[in-house]
């Protein structure tokens, strides 16, 4: 992760946490939430150190915003990102040798 990714995190949260009961936190929650998930290494099993931040950190954040603002865009937008983090897939690639 590089200094600006990090950055925009923690000025989205600091945004959240800043303007508490508006519904823009929601949607500053939920992008923060969507910049972990896309930061997150491919494979959540795997215990990768240098990934910054995991997929079950992307689905606690969203799991937190539809818990305090469920009527708001970003819980909608949340509720979106749970479904794609929860969507089970599975790909096989084959080769012939």
């Amino acid at each position: 992760m590089n200094a600006k990714e990090a950055l925009y995190i923690n000025a989205l949260r600091a945004l959240a946490s800043s303007c508490k009961g508006n519904p823009a936190s929601a949607q500053a929650s939920y992008l923060a939430a969507q910049a972990m998930y896309n930061m997150a290494s491919p494979d959540a099993t795997s215990q990768d150190s240098s990934a910054p931040y995991t997929v079950q950190d992307a689905k606690t954040l969203a799991d937190s915003i539809l818990a305090t603002s469920p009527e708001s865009e970003g819980a909608i937008n949340a509720r979106n990102l749970l479904v794609q983090i929860l969507h089970k897939d599975i790909q096989l690639t084959s080769e012939k040798v």
